[in-house]
């Protein structure tokens, strides 16, 4: 079927081909921060580019908005322009190679100077979009070293929070290049620095000294997250109160020397001793259950600990119920979460009676929870068992799978926990470090319990891990 397009839009359309800041404004009808624009413009159609910027900044609209400009006018050259092209987004996992899939479908489809350009949409058995221009756009995961991602060729791969990819750079130079070969194609590559100079950095690294020298077809953008317009006032004011390490790092898109309390180092030597997550208890095994609550802008987390040397954690699930209506169904529902791991796992539960956590004590009275409420003294002490517990190496965690995507949002358990800052618990979420920590301090006394030597012992541990009343620990 031929379309028809009135003359008003002929212009426009050619204006759009030309500049994707035009495309995006006019035919896609998206309100764009400058610093978005600026790196729109720094982007079109470079060899390699790389966009390292602090959280919440908006690298997901800026993909989705480039990579919809690439596959509706393909703009490669002459030879190419009758082939049937492809384009990629990819990442560590499928979940977060949809953001920008699940972007696209929630703002993209029902915009009309725009929709028209698209044939159809598919979920499975990946998410791909097609294009009446003959380009097909997919969202595919990058584990397992590519291999979803080997025997195809494309004009554009976009690689998201591309510091969680192990060894970057090699995966740049053996996985992702050759993909791009057939048609001169190009690479970009988003993230917030996450691991310091270890991973992401040495390519960047690479970017702006290239970038510096005039090589053509290279360059690099940071953003500053407090340029995003769209942020509410309150979160800017949130940001600049972070300690000058996790603002470098989460608000400027910097790389950071310095990994706080908890360095990569032991994080990686946590998965290193991790023998993995698993989905039942075995015979003879001891566990025990931690329960750290929501408050208004945090996460539910509960996780299991098998109580051996080193630790091990087994089972865990961190989710953002809807608060809105404190009303029976939701202590219902995240009541019926805790006396289902219960009662999977057996051992002893503990939970964080603090604020709501106390309001959940009274609907747990049969499975007799240790109620844990974190005044000042007993926090800090606990924060210095698990600190300790990981220096130590004394906990195995699967890091590299304790990571998940909820409202399009990244979110992984390393990025937490080296971010962890004991004199910023008032600005930053530490709901699943808070709940490890929990379950380190009792561990800990757990196992020393039995020990002559009483200084390794966290004041009421011992008590705790012998079965006593369910309030032993209330202060």
């Amino acid at each position: 079927m031929d379309i028809v397009i009135k003359e008003s839009m002929k212009d426009l359309i050619v204006r759009g081909f030309k500049d994707p800041i035009v495309f995006a404004r006019e035919i896609c009808e998206e309100d764009l921060h400058p610093e978005q624009e600026a790196c729109l413009a720094q982007l079109r159609l470079k060899d390699h580019f790389g966009l390292t910027t602090g959280n919440r900044w908006g690298k997901g609209d800026l993909v989705k908005l480039y990579s919809s400009w690439l596959a509706a006018y393909k703009p490669v050259s002459e030879k190419f322009q009758g082939k049937k092209l492809s384009i990629l987004n990819t990442s560590i996992s499928q979940d977060q190679a949809n953001i920008v899939f699940d972007k696209f479908i929630d703002s993209m489809m029902d915009r009309p100077k725009f929709s028209w350009m698209v044939k159809d949409v598919k979920r499975s058995p990946f998410p791909h979009i097609l294009f009446k221009s003959g380009v097909d756009w997919w969202f595919r995961n990058a584990s397992q070293d590519g291999k979803f991602l080997e025997g195809r060729s494309y004009f554009f791969i976009n690689f998201d929070e591309a510091d969680l990819q192990k060894d970057f750079k090699k995966f740049i130079e053996e996985i992702i290049m050759p993909r791009l070969w057939d048609f001169g194609g190009g690479l970009c590559w988003t993230t917030t620095p996450r691991r310091g100079k270890k991973n992401a950095y040495k390519v960047w690294d690479m970017l702006s000294k290239d970038t510096r020298l005039k090589k053509p077809g290279v360059g690099f953008f940071q953003g500053d997250s407090r340029n995003n317009k769209f942020l509410h006032s309150s979160a800017i004011d949130r940001m600049n109160l972070l300690p000058k390490r996790l603002f470098n790092k989460n608000v400027l898109g910097m790389y950071e020397d310095s990994d706080g309390v908890i360095s990569n180092e032991m994080c990686d030597f946590s998965e290193l001793v991790a023998d993995g997550i698993q989905e039942a208890p075995q015979p003879g095994a001891k566990y025990i259950n931690v329960w750290d609550f929501a408050r208004s802008h945090t996460y539910n987390v509960g996780l299991t600990i098998e109580l051996c040397q080193p630790l091990q954690l087994r089972s865990w699930e961190r989710m953002k119920d809807d608060k809105n209506n404190r009303n029976r169904s939701y202590w219902q529902l995240v009541t019926k979460r805790v006396k289902d791991r219960h009662l999977k796992w057996s051992g002893r539960t503990i939970i964080d009676a603090t604020g709501i956590g106390d309001v959940l004590a009274s609907y747990l009275n049969e499975i007799h929870p240790v109620e844990l409420k974190l005044q000042t003294n007993i926090r800090n002490q606990i924060i210095e068992i698990g600190l300790s517990v990981f220096e130590n190496g004394e906990i195995g965690i699967p890091l590299e799978t304790v990571n998940q995507v909820i409202q399009n949002e990244f979110w992984c358990l390393r990025d937490e926990l080296t971010d962890f800052d004991p004199t910023a618990l008032d600005y930053i979420i530490w709901d699943f470090v808070c709940c490890l920590f929990i379950g380190c301090w009792f561990a800990r006394g757990y196992r020393s319990s039995t020990s002559k030597s009483k200084k390794k012992i966290p004041p009421r541990c011992a008590p705790m891990a012998k079965g006593v009343n369910k309030n032993a620990l209330a202060v």
